[in-house]
């Protein structure tokens, strides 16, 4: 049996893979790429409900430091070894 669905995601990760294949630059939550992520939450509610799930509710990153939803600060996410 698989795993329910979620109704309710956030937006957390943002990468452009072009620039930064190694993943390294944080961009969600960024006011230059507040289109990009208005277009991936748009297209992960389609596959959502092509998949045969209900329509869910899909949130824009908000910084909980500043309250900002779109914060101009590259957010920098370092890998462990």
């Amino acid at each position: 049996m698989g795993e329910q669905a979620s109704d309710y995601y956030v937006e957390r990760y943002l990468y452009d893979l072009s620039s930064d294949p190694a993943e390294t630059v944080n961009l969600v939550g960024r006011a230059d790429y507040r289109s990009v992520a208005e277009d991936l939450r748009e297209q992960l509610r389609e596959r959502i409900i092509a998949a045969g799930e209900p329509n869910p509710e899909i949130h824009p990153f908000v910084d909980l430091a500043t309250g900002s939803s779109d914060g101009e600060t590259p957010r920098v996410t370092r890998c462990r070894s």
